[in-house]
């Protein structure tokens, strides 16, 4: 018997604010690393022209309890009606991170590799 996931729902309803500190927080740091990460490593992380904020924020899906972690980062042109952007998620405790990709002009894209999320997120924002 494995005893791990008994202590956690064990710890989780005894005291929930150490499960969190314990098991939750590590997950979204190492989410939000990712996308600084990437943000810097391609220059991404501070645009001059950038019509929307800079910087790696909280995701929706995060905030609403959708997701378990989920920061993105995003730039707008002048000449765009919607922002492009780059968002790390990670569902639940379980799952792999992920990355959505949504270009200014086009759907919504999920992929599970960084390499292919650069790639598509690079493609979003050529002017």
């Amino acid at each position: 018997m494995e005893l791990i996931p008994i202590i956690k729902e064990s710890l989780k309803e005894l005291d929930s604010r150490s499960y969190s500190k314990r098991f939750i927080k590590p997950i979204r740091e190492k989410v939000k690393e990712i996308a600084m990460e990437i943000a810097e490593s391609e220059n991404w992380a501070n645009w001059e022209d950038n019509k929307v904020s800079n910087g790696v924020k909280t995701g929706g899906k995060m905030l609403n309890g959708e997701f378990l972690a989920e920061f993105y980062f995003s730039y707008k042109h002048d000449s765009w009606k919607k922002s492009s952007y780059l968002a790390v998620f990670q569902r639940d405790e379980s799952s792999a991170a992920g990355y959505t990709i949504q270009a200014h002009d086009q759907e919504l894209v999920s992929v599970f590799s960084s390499e292919e999320a650069i790639k598509l997120f690079h493609d979003a924002i050529q002017i």
